[in-house]
Protein backbone atom coordinates (compact mmCIF):
# COMPACT_ATOMS: atom_id res chain seq x y z
CA UNK A 1 0.00 0.00 0.00
CA UNK A 2 1.58 3.72 -0.80
CA UNK A 3 1.41 5.84 1.96
CA UNK A 4 2.04 9.79 2.11
CA UNK A 5 3.26 12.20 4.83
CA UNK A 6 1.85 15.59 6.61
CA UNK A 7 4.20 17.11 8.51
CA UNK A 8 3.67 20.15 11.16
CA UNK A 9 6.79 21.91 11.34
CA UNK A 10 7.89 25.52 13.10
CA UNK A 11 8.61 27.71 10.59
CA UNK A 12 12.23 29.32 11.08
CA UNK A 13 12.29 32.76 11.57
CA UNK A 14 8.88 33.26 13.09
CA UNK A 15 6.39 32.27 15.40
CA UNK A 16 4.01 30.10 13.00
CA UNK A 17 3.91 26.81 11.93
CA UNK A 18 3.54 25.22 8.49
CA UNK A 19 2.52 22.30 7.06
CA UNK A 20 4.51 20.00 4.64
CA UNK A 21 2.92 17.17 2.24
CA UNK A 22 5.16 14.70 1.25
CA UNK A 23 4.84 14.33 -2.55
CA UNK A 24 6.98 11.33 -2.42
CA UNK A 25 4.65 8.03 -1.64
CA UNK A 26 6.59 5.02 -0.22
CA UNK A 27 5.11 1.50 -0.22
CA UNK A 28 4.73 -0.10 2.51
CA UNK A 29 3.63 -3.38 3.79
CA UNK A 30 1.46 -4.32 6.83
CA UNK A 31 1.87 -1.61 9.05
CA UNK A 32 -0.37 0.37 11.57
CA UNK A 33 0.01 4.03 11.34
CA UNK A 34 -0.82 6.53 13.60
CA UNK A 35 0.15 10.33 13.98
CA UNK A 36 3.22 10.84 16.22
CA UNK A 37 3.99 13.29 18.85
CA UNK A 38 6.53 15.13 17.10
CA UNK A 39 4.62 15.84 14.40
CA UNK A 40 4.10 14.04 11.40
CA UNK A 41 1.65 10.94 9.91
CA UNK A 42 2.48 8.71 7.36
CA UNK A 43 -0.96 7.90 5.95
CA UNK A 44 -2.55 5.42 3.14
CA UNK A 45 -3.43 7.22 -0.02
CA UNK A 46 -6.57 6.02 0.45
CA UNK A 47 -7.12 9.12 3.13
CA UNK A 48 -7.47 12.31 1.90
CA UNK A 49 -4.78 14.98 2.96
CA UNK A 50 -7.20 17.02 4.51
CA UNK A 51 -8.27 14.29 6.84
CA UNK A 52 -4.76 13.21 7.53
CA UNK A 53 -4.20 16.53 8.66
CA UNK A 54 -7.07 16.61 11.09
CA UNK A 55 -6.12 13.55 12.79
CA UNK A 56 -2.98 14.97 13.10
CA UNK A 57 -4.45 18.34 14.79
CA UNK A 58 -6.05 16.09 17.10
CA UNK A 59 -3.63 13.70 18.02
CA UNK A 60 -0.87 16.93 18.97
CA UNK A 61 -4.10 19.02 20.58
CA UNK A 62 -4.73 15.81 22.96
CA UNK A 63 -1.41 15.25 23.53
CA UNK A 64 -0.39 19.08 24.80
CA UNK A 65 -4.24 18.65 27.19
CA UNK A 66 -2.54 15.28 28.44
CA UNK A 67 0.70 17.18 29.15
CA UNK A 68 -1.11 20.10 30.91
CA UNK A 69 -2.82 18.06 32.87
CA UNK A 70 -0.03 15.89 34.23
CA UNK A 71 2.12 19.40 34.79
CA UNK A 72 -1.09 20.78 36.95
CA UNK A 73 -1.26 17.70 38.88
CA UNK A 74 2.63 17.97 39.67
CA UNK A 75 2.42 21.51 40.25
CA UNK A 76 -0.65 20.25 42.73
CA UNK A 77 1.80 17.79 44.61
CA UNK A 78 4.54 20.04 44.73
CA UNK A 79 2.28 22.54 46.23
CA UNK A 80 1.13 20.22 49.28
CA UNK A 81 4.69 18.92 50.42
CA UNK A 82 5.63 20.04 54.13
CA UNK A 83 8.25 19.42 56.16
Amino acid sequence: MKYKCVRIDPEIGNESLKVTILEETIDRIKINTLPNDVGFYWFPETISEDVALERLKNHLIQNIKDQITRLEKEMRDISEIKL
